[in-house]
């Protein structure tokens, strides 16, 4: 797939398709996360490092699922 993407020179154009794709499913899933974990806007006021640390621990998990199905398939 690779030599062939790039002898046909699209492989710049499908390498940016998958990232775009890529960072929308880590968008996604990160805000599903935070809502089954009931991370929302009520927190950030009241606490906003526990906030930023979930929202983290979210955004690394989406990326692992994300890294998995997308890229490493």
């Amino acid at each position: 797939t690779y030599t062939t993407l790039l002898t046909q020179r699209r492989l710049k154009a499908y390498l940016h398709d998958i990232y775009i794709t890529a960072k929308e499913q880590v968008r996604l899933i990160t805000a599903q996360l935070a809502k089954s974990r009931d991370i929302d806007e009520k927190l950030k006021p009241t606490d906003p490092l526990e906030w930023v640390a979930q929202m983290n621990s979210c955004k690394a998990a989406a990326e692992e699922i994300v890294m998995d199905e997308i890229i490493y398939q």
